[in-house]
């Protein structure tokens, strides 16, 4: 080798305050702190990688976090978690999430006032689900208490999350999320009314905030006299039949303690009926999560006031928004005492009730499941794919089921749909993959999978990708098959490694570019143009992952390319970019290329599959672009780089 080249293992003389050591052993670039925010949003650091547990990446990301808003860019930081979190660009919230909470929990809050303004106006951008709400609010006491030792309940904090409830969701939609998800991650809506005291504003957030804290008894205590519902039919009566039927049963509404306008004497009676409820109210103990088991919240009560019921106006009657509300409620509180499959099915299709309002004992009935899939959301779905076949809903050898297999193929290859979902492409890579091996990753539920099905997701994993057109550049496409690959898992799902995602990139673009040279490399290369006649992605990844190879070189695509005399517009390379076996440097390989071959302005993509913060690229180098891997915005971003228009 020439010595106009230097070892991975030492940096290039002359750039030795550029280039920083790999986790391998070689020398690379570090890739600017909004880059490494943007691996971290999209491919997480859940299970680490070959080269760092899962703790210290995370504490790694953390840090570029803290570092970019230091330097100012704080907005730009909480505007690129919004970016990615609403365009769907990420295959999972938490990372987001957990950056989000970083900027709201900032220790100098008068320095970083507007960053910590802008992470709490985005909440309701980001947390749109209870899920992520709760999540949101675990890390926040988390930074809460390394950085202030504060217990994280300020006003500001108090504030956003009070405006989650009133003001992000219409009243039908906010009773749906509040009995869809009614806790995780240790926190409960209940829990969190009780500290941050928010005061609804219209009768439906009255109720609402009732039932959350009260169940059921909550709609039982609607005040009769402006309001009664119809068992069979569940209209609304006038206040004057209310009134008549008030005065026909004066003395049997005496006795029902539980259908009166509460008063100060009734509410002295429901004090006593709820006494040891109450007991168990005056001291409790949220606990958070496993690392903040010492951090209590406590309702202490001192002057033991009365219980504080909602008091609506006089325009319920005429409130269709609350009757829609109650109805809804109601609806949720009957199916939990439904001895019928009829009547659950009936409840469901009334309300487009979710899987999670089900009693588990009605889950194993396949007329049950027929009726929520008729509404089901798509992310459900997949999610749900396997419970689904095992019940014998969705079979290729069953007639009946039919009319259910296609609506699941019509909802995955409906473009439109799969991107209001948000429905991220690794998602659906993951279902390809679980779904087609018949077996859950845990629990140990088994189907047959339907073959129409698999198509279908293997149809709509490129669906969910943004739309690119063919460059008509000629292209090599280089996939990192060393043995780091395969121990580094995407968003921290064991079903999906590095390599698995990387075959998968080059399949996406394989598909719609005609001009391809694809190659699999460790320490040496291999050409894996064959690879172009697979149809299937699953049958694609099971080929690729065949290769047993070693170190990593990931200058041996460009060293093929020079050594074959094959003409390249692009070169993509897909890595964890931990490379440090070779003579050459890939920045030197590309440059090397571009001289002997003619051909100026060759590029290189480096397709990062790791949240690090190293990459092959060299910065100072416009031919040459750092890319996140499963970024469903990638595919766009390398035809644009390709066409010269970044």
């Amino acid at each position: 080798m020439s010595k106009k080249f230097t070892n991975q293992q030492q940096p290039e003389k002359g750039r030795e305050n550029d280039m920083v050591r790999n986790n391998a052993g070689g020398f690379v670039f570090e890739v600017d702190d909004m880059v490494r925010l943007r691996r971290f949003l999209t491919l997480g650091c859940e299970t680490g990688t070959y080269y760092q547990n899962a703790p210290q990446l995370k504490l790694e990301n953390t840090k570029s976090i803290t570092e970019l808003i230091d330097k100012g860019r704080g907005l730009e930081v909480v505007e690129t978690i919004v970016e990615y979190s609403v365009e769907g660009r990420a295959a999972k919230q938490e990372p987001g999430i957990f950056a989000l909470a970083i900027c709201a929990k900032l220790a100098d809050r008068k320095k970083f006032k507007d960053t910590i303004d802008a992470a709490y106006a985005a909440v309701p951008k980001v947390c749109r689900i209870p899920t992520t709400l709760f999540l949101f609010v675990k890390y926040c006491l988390q930074f809460s208490k390394l950085q202030s030792k504060s217990k994280g309940w300020g006003r500001k904090h108090r504030e956003s999350l009070a405006k989650w409830y009133k003001n992000d969701h219409d009243a039908k939609k906010l009773a749906y999320l509040i009995t869809k998800y009614q806790s995780r991650e240790g926190w409960s809506h209940r829990d969190l009314l009780r500290l941050i005291h928010p005061k609804p504003s219209t009768n439906s957030l009255k109720l609402i905030f009732d039932y959350i804290v009260n169940g059921k008894d909550a709609l039982v205590r609607i005040p009769q006299n402006l309001i009664q519902l119809s068992n069979e039919k569940n209209e609304l009566k006038t206040n004057q039949e209310i009134s008549n039927k008030q005065n026909e049963n004066e003395n049997e509404k005496e006795k029902d303690k539980n259908m009166t306008i509460s008063t100060d004497k009734k509410e002295n009676e429901n004090e006593k009926e709820n006494e040891k409820e109450k007991e168990k109210d005056k001291n409790m103990t949220i606990s958070t999560d496993k690392d903040q088991k010492e951090m209590k919240i406590e309702e202490t009560d001192k002057k033991k006031k009365p219980k504080q019921y909602p008091v609506y106006t006089n325009d319920i009657a005429n409130d269709k928004e609350f009757q829609q509300v109650f109805q809804f409620l109601e609806t949720v509180e009957k199916i939990k005492k439904s001895e019928t499959a009829e009547n659950v099915i009936e409840l469901i299709k009334e309300q487009n009730l979710a899987r999670e309002h089900i009693p588990t004992v009605w889950l194993n009935t396949k007329e049950i499941w027929a009726a929520l899939l008729e509404s089901m959301p798509l992310t459900a779905t997949i999610r749900n794919l396997g419970k689904m076949t095992e019940i014998g809903l969705l079979s290729a050898d069953s007639k009946d089921s039919q009319k259910y297999n296609d609506i699941v193929v019509r909802n995955f290859l409906n473009e439109e749909y799969l991107k209001k979902s948000r429905i991220h492409p690794f998602n659906v890579f993951v279902a390809l993959k679980v779904y087609g091996r018949g077996k859950g990753i845990k629990g140990n539920l088994t189907w047959k999978p339907v073959p129409k099905i698999l198509n279908a997701l293997d149809e709509a994993f490129y669906l969910t990708f943004n739309y690119v057109e063919p460059t008509n550049k000629r292209w090599l496409l280089g996939v990192d098959v060393s043995g780091s690959m395969s121990c580094a898992f995407i968003s921290g799902n064991p079903a999906v490694c590095a390599r698995d995602a990387a075959a998968a990139m080059m399949s996406v673009i394989t598909r719609v570019e005609k001009d391809t040279h694809l190659c699999a490399f460790s320490t040496t290369f291999q050409n894996v143009d064959y690879l172009k006649k697979e149809k299937k992605l699953e049958g694609l990844i099971s080929k690729m992952s065949g290769f047993a190879f070693g170190g990593t070189d990931c200058a041996q695509p460009m060293i093929y390319a020079l050594e074959k005399r094959i003409p390249v517009d692009v070169f993509v390379v897909m890595t964890d970019n931990e490379t440090y076996s070779g003579n050459i440097h890939p920045f030197q390989a590309i440059k090397n290329y571009r001289k002997e071959m003619n051909i100026p302005d060759a590029k290189l993509v480096v397709i990062g599959f790791t949240a690090t913060k190293f990459s092959i690229a060299d910065p100072s180098d416009p031919y040459m672009l750092d890319v996140v891997g499963f970024d469903s915005s990638a595919p766009g971003i390398i035809q644009s780089f390709a066409n010269g228009l970044i």
